[in-house]
């Protein structure tokens, strides 16, 4: 019984994990992650949020919002999306970032590590996301 019950409370979180709305998971992420991470080498939840926001229709409007109103997480990852869906946007943008000391949660692999905006923002300018995009399309 005891099995039984801790793989009802298994799938009832996975289906509640999944069915959320990934612009609204991504809006208040807590990581920044790239590539696998962890142990396991696993790929984030923003990850998965980033790329099932990418194929949507509306990808480059969700992005600007994400960029306009999402924590410092989500405006790392709405700022690699706009350089690849919208350059002129991700170009008007990109330099008021490289300059914001807010600080962003980054993973990378089994590294977790805390550096300012305008650390992260000078790697998506200089491509260090891009493969990420490329290996999407």
């Amino acid at each position: 019984m005891k099995t039984l019950s801790t793989f009802l409370l298994i799938l009832t979180w996975a289906v509640t994990t999944h069915a959320a709305d990934p612009l609204q998971t991504l809006s208040s992420i807590h990581d920044f992650a790239f590539g696998g991470i962890g142990v396991a080498g696993t790929t984030s939840e923003g990850e998965v949020a980033f790329r099932e926001i990418y194929d949507r229709p509306s990808a480059k409007d969700d992005f600007l919002k994400l960029l306009n109103s999402g924590n410092p997480q989500a405006k790392c990852y709405a700022l690699v999306a706009l350089r690849g869906l919208n350059p002129q946007v991700y170009s008007s943008k990109i330099e008021e970032y490289q300059k914001d000391k807010t600080t962003v949660t980054t993973i990378g692999g089994c590294m977790i590590a805390v550096f300012p905006m305008s650390s992260v923002a000078t790697n998506i300018e200089a491509g260090y996301y891009d493969s990420y995009i490329k290996k999407h399309n």
